[in-house]
């Protein structure tokens, strides 16, 4: 909870941001404090219920593409509907006796990739 408050002022930006994080008057939350994210726990459910479908070419691929279009955002609908998962083959090593198990280098190559 201390970091929420070190980023307080760009949660409060965005009022479902800021009804989330903060308590009715502003403040942020505490440790000790219940902390409730009902929205999500709909998200979560709907998602259970209706599957992936319902993330990447329904209501919540709907909704997100109308907010981040109200916000200067890139995402569409599209983009979410045509997005393909790639499963990756893990990283397998030991390390002292132990088997590690690890996720590949990202497929965008990022500060992996190699220069020829």
């Amino acid at each position: 909870m201390r970091k929420i408050a070190g980023v307080a002022g760009a949660l409060q930006k965005f009022p479902a941001s800021d009804a989330i994080f903060f308590k009715r008057h502003g403040s942020p939350y505490r440790e000790g404090d219940v902390f409730r994210q009902p929205d999500l726990a709909r998200s979560y459910r709907a998602l259970a219920r209706d599957g992936i479908k319902w993330f990447y070419d329904g209501p919540f691929s709907k909704t997100a593409a109308k907010w981040m279009k109200a916000n200067g955002g890139i995402l569409t609908e599209d983009d979410f509907r045509n997005y393909r998962l790639e499963l990756r083959e893990p990283i397998y090593t030991t390390y002292r006796g132990y088997r590690v198990v690890s996720f590949p280098p990202p497929s965008s190559g990022g500060s992996t990739s190699r220069r020829s």
